[in-house]
């Protein structure tokens, strides 16, 4: 991979993410996850239900915009990497390709902390 192509993908990336972070900041699904979080930790089956339903809703409804960006993304790393990503798309298949780019855009895993799973 040359420097511009490193370049080039790393603001694609940095661009990506932050598109996402305003999608995941989304007001409505952060109300629903601290309503659904207040009646599991109350013991109130009846409010963490209708709390489910409520981030459901939120969160499909950002869904569209979150994949659509996901795909911008994908097109643009293709487009960036195409010589590499010719030969990567014989070595590994269509799949494990589109996979690969998703990592990138993605990034590394983060362990839980405050506010995330068993935090």
């Amino acid at each position: 991979m040359t420097q511009q192509q490193q370049d080039q993908l790393q603001e694609l990336i940095q661009a990506y993410r932050s598109a996402q972070k305003a999608t995941v900041s989304n007001s409505d699904i952060q109300s629903a996850r601290q309503s659904f979080e207040k009646a599991v930790l109350s013991g109130d089956s009846t409010g963490a239900t209708a709390a489910t339903d409520a981030l459901a809703s939120a969160m499909t409804a950002s869904l569209p915009k979150r994949l659509e960006a996901l795909a911008d993304f994908e097109v643009k790393a293709v487009g960036i990497l195409r010589p590499q990503a010719s030969a990567l798309q014989q070595q590994l298949g269509n799949n494990r390709l589109v996979a690969l780019l998703e990592s990138l855009a993605r990034g590394p895993a983060i362990a839980p902390g405050p506010g995330g799973p068993g935090g």
